[in-house]
């Protein structure tokens, strides 16, 4: 079994030290603990100790920018059995989604091996990177809820607005500006008594008052 190192992020170690090593044939995406998926690449490598043979499983994180390790339980193990503990390490890269080809380091030499081991990306820390977890993930993608949206662009209520907006009625416009309510109001003469009389000329009064003083003398 295959436990995670969360204190190991880089190897730096001498290439001198490498006995065998399997490297991923394509990027799969994974999701381990504490990261977001991602697309990521599998070394399996086999490292001379002092006792014996120790292997490492290190898997390197595109986006994060981030080596991740599993180192087996037993620790290091004799020669004889790390082997075994090499196929335990292919079974568990392959769960996930790998697939590993030896890279035939033994038919390299010294300096092929030194250039080669030293471009691994976990064989690299890079800087100015740093991991985000999955809860970081969810805060900065939670979307704004409605609520908090209608808040911040929206302090005054629907009811204020409907209140603003609303026209005042017509007759309480009237009843502002004329105090005088449409009862009191006066109401427009008749046409007859509106019309005003022609205007009589000089000659049409002499002969008005002629008739009315001939009327007069002839009642005595």
């Amino acid at each position: 079994m295959f436990v995670q190192q969360k204190k190991l992020t880089v190897l730096t170690l001498p290439s001198s030290r490498v006995r065998r090593l399997l490297t991923s044939t394509v990027d799969v995406q994974v999701a381990l603990s504490g990261f977001p998926s991602q697309m990521a690449s599998a070394y399996l490598v086999a490292l001379k100790s002092g006792v014996g043979i120790q292997v490492v499983l290190g898997f390197f994180l595109a986006d994060s920018r981030i080596s991740v390790f599993f180192l087996p339980e037993a620790g290091e193990v004799t020669a004889e059995k790390a082997d075994s503990m090499l196929e335990d390490g292919l079974e568990f890269a392959e769960s996930i989604g790998f697939v590993l080809a030896d890279a035939d380091v033994d038919l390299m030499t010294p300096e092929q091996l030194d250039k080669y081991w030293r471009k691994l990306p976990i064989c690299n820390k890079f800087t100015g990177s740093v991991p985000v977890t999955k809860k970081t993930m969810a805060v900065v993608k939670a979307p704004v809820t409605q609520t908090a949206v209608d808040a911040e662009k929206t302090p005054v209520t629907q009811t204020a607005v409907d209140v603003e907006r609303t026209p005042v009625p017509r007759k309480v416009i009237d009843a502002e500006v004329n105090p005088v309510t449409e009862v009191r109001k006066v109401a427009p003469l008749p046409a007859r008594v509106a019309a005003s009389k022609p205007p009589v000329s000089l000659e049409e009064r002499r002969s008005r008052c002629k008739e009315s003083l001939g009327r007069f003398l002839a009642a005595l």
